[in-house]
């Protein structure tokens, strides 16, 4: 056999290996198909629990990802740290809806950051994905609770976000079918 015919079929190899990984890192990812064949999905969420003031809320691991149904136009994103030390040592908060950057900041403190997003009524479905930089455990805080602990995340469906607050929108720009990028 020819070496030409290896160098082919060595080279179609790597082309067909480069595109699983590539298409396995986004598309086939399982919040993506989530997403696109309209199922419920959440992955790095502890359960729900309630704020003193009746918010439910839950608390992430450092990546956390959920896919749930649009329920209405307008959703309502809230984030926040507890972390007893983020003044002396900021965490990096990430916050993607769809695959879009919504929140990147670093937090000093348990300050609410609540986001307004604009969903397209053609959306069954919608993702929200968050990450920081690091997390802390109650437990070594003299606390009973051994959990992990990264972002409370609390979101809401509203008819319309309040006047004067500024409001962002899932473009759904990057996939025919509004799915997220990455």
């Amino acid at each position: 056999v020819p070496v030409a015919t290896w160098v082919l079929v060595g080279f179609g190899v790597l082309v067909y290996a480069v595109g699983l990984i590539l298409v396995s890192s986004h598309n086939l990812r399982v919040p993506h198909r989530a997403l696109a064949a309209d199922w419920d999905y959440a992955y790095g969420f502890h359960g729900p629990e309630d704020t003193p003031d009746g918010t439910t809320f839950r608390w992430t691991r450092r990546d956390a990802v959920a896919v749930f149904p649009a329920e209405h136009r307008w959703l309502k994103l809230m984030v926040w740290i507890t972390h007893p030390d983020a003044a002396e040592r900021p965490v990096d908060v990430n916050v993607w809806g769809d695959g879009e950057l919504l929140l990147q900041t670093a937090q000093r403190d348990a300050e609410r950051l609540t986001r307004y997003i604009r969903v397209s009524p053609r959306r069954r479905q919608v993702m929200v994905q968050t990450r920081v930089s690091r997390t802390w455990q109650p437990e070594h805080f003299g606390l009973d609770d051994s959990r992990e602990l990264g972002l409370a995340v609390h979101w809401s469906w509203v008819d319309q976000p309040p006047v004067g607050v500024a409001a962002m929108a899932l473009t759904c720009a990057r996939r025919p079918r509004c799915s997220p990028g990455g």
